[in-house]
């Protein structure tokens, strides 16, 4: 293996390229933003890895990684464009701002995003051949909750039908 400099940094840049795609939005953010919102959520790293795993949960239905972006405003405007805004509650200004600012310009999630598009039932069966219900995708839909206040909770995760079905 080639020990020089800029394997080690190649190396580097491979682990982050890759961890990038599962990140959760709030850590695209200005943490400022987000602290003065939320200051319980601003360092929770569960919700975090509940994000996380709504990414590789979502790779494994669609066999690709959902978020490829090439930096955070990047990964910011992908994030929107699938997922949409969770109409139910309105975006705080000073995270429409932090986002805006990290992702270089207003891509904040408006309307539905194309979630329900890419993830339905039927869509899943014909592109990959994969079975999936629909309790799987509902689990997947409240994984990746934008706002990490109303994204589901490991425990409740873990409560959900979906799980419940393979329980039995």
């Amino acid at each position: 293996a080639d020990a020089s400099p800029s394997s080690e940094r190649v190396s580097r840049l491979d682990t982050y390229v890759g961890t990038r795609w599962y990140r959760a939005p709030e850590q695209f953010l200005a943490s400022t933003a987000l602290h003065e919102l939320r200051p319980q959520l601003a360092f929770d790293t569960f919700a975090r890895d509940v994000w996380a795993a709504g990414c590789v949960m979502g790779e494994c239905l669609l066999g690709r990684a959902l978020f490829r972006g090439a930096g955070a405003g990047d990964m910011l405007r992908k994030i929107a464009e699938l997922v949409g805004e969770d109409a139910s509650a309105p975006t705080p200004r000073s995270v429409r701002d932090a986002w805006a600012d990290a992702a270089g310009g207003d891509c904040l999630p408006r309307g539905p995003g194309r979630f329900e598009e890419t993830f339905n039932v039927q869509n899943v069966q014909r592109s990959t051949g994969h079975c999936v219900s629909n309790e799987c995708l509902a689990l997947l839909r409240e994984m990746l909750r934008v706002d990490p206040a109303r994204r589901i909770t490991a425990a409740r995760a873990a409560e959900h039908p979906f799980f419940a079905k393979r329980a039995e």
